[in-house]
């Protein structure tokens, strides 16, 4: 079942006849299943530039969208046109390591999930849906509130951001401030180590009241948060010995690393390892075993309300 989840997402349910839950494929779907193998598989990024360079009023040229790109779709892999070195090889990498080695865990992760298996190339991927004419960008802030935000793009690239988001009324920006705030204050307490020893609970439901606020505040773009934030579930979990809720929240982790990453990203490919094999985390069973379970434990409300709350231990 698990296995099958992993590929298959939501469409795998369970059968249970006592809970008078069914499933069947008609004959007809069966038959255009059929007929699919014999077509020729999409590719799983785009091939052809799917923007066009533009001039763009008020902001200088853009790259605009020339049909719909899907959520995944890794739309620009280019080479750089030139290349510096600075300082030498030798010094760049005890200087990048000292600042890496002063870093947080969760940065620390952060910064070694930007590589990935193409080096020397520059890899963007859309992490929403993006129509055809939509101007295609890239985020240049670290997420707060907009009396942070602003002037420190200001101070960065010389301009006074007028994106949707900065234009907001009055009242609407201080509600995205105020989520703003509240998404650092979460993300600050899911990552106290000590909280997570004592009250794992507790450490989970902030999870998923992140989870809530992310979505609230970023919509179809918090897959970007919500893969980091599903792996803090998982490392809750698996510490205090619960493999079967960690295995999911692994799933969940890595369905949303493949939309920012893809598949070949190489926190992707090791959160797949984690969904296959969770008790081979370095975490498994540190802080306790008080939440041991079975592997083989299942749910028959897979992704209904009943199993939320079973997952978050609501």
């Amino acid at each position: 079942m698990r296995l099958a989840r992993l590929y298959l997402g939501p469409r795998v349910q369970p059968w249970n006849d006592g809970l008078n839950q069914f499933g069947y494929y008609s004959w007809s779907e069966v038959y255009d299943s059929f007929r699919l193998y014999n077509q020729p598989r999409s590719p799983s990024s785009i091939i052809m530039p799917p923007f066009e360079v533009r001039d763009i009023p008020g902001k200088g040229r853009g790259l605009i969208a020339k049909i719909d790109i899907p959520a995944g779709a890794r739309i620009l892999w280019e080479k750089p046109l030139l290349l510096a070195n600075p300082i030498a090889s030798e010094d760049l990498e005890a200087t990048v390591a000292a600042k890496v080695k002063a870093l947080s865990k969760s940065q620390q992760q952060q910064f070694l999930s930007l590589h990935n298996n193409f080096p020397g190339h520059e890899t963007i991927r859309a992490i929403r849906p993006i129509k055809a004419g939509e101007e295609i960008t890239i985020n240049y802030d670290e997420g707060g509130p907009s009396n942070v935000r602003r002037p420190m793009l200001k101070k960065s690239f010389g301009f006074d951001c007028a994106c949707s988001l900065c234009t907001l009324p009055p009242s609407q920006l201080q509600a995205s401030d105020d989520r703003r705030v509240r998404i650092q204050q979460l993300d600050a307490s899911i990552r106290d180590s000590l909280a997570t020893a004592i009250d794992p609970k507790g450490s989970l439901k902030s999870c998923l009241s992140l989870l809530y606020t992310l979505e609230e505040e970023y919509g179809a773009c918090s897959v970007q948060h919500s893969a980091r934030v599903y792996y803090y579930a998982f490392q809750i979990c698996i510490a205090h010995g619960d493999v079967d809720r960690a295995t999911t929240f692994a799933e969940r982790s890595y369905r949303a690393k493949v939309i920012c990453g893809g598949e070949d990203n190489v926190e992707t490919l090791r959160l797949k390892t984690l969904v296959l094999q969770p008790t081979t985390h370095s975490s498994y069973g540190a802080l306790s075993m008080r939440w041991k379970t079975d592997r083989e434990e299942s749910f028959s409300g897979y992704n209904t309300v009943e199993f939320e709350k079973w997952l978050f231990r609501q």
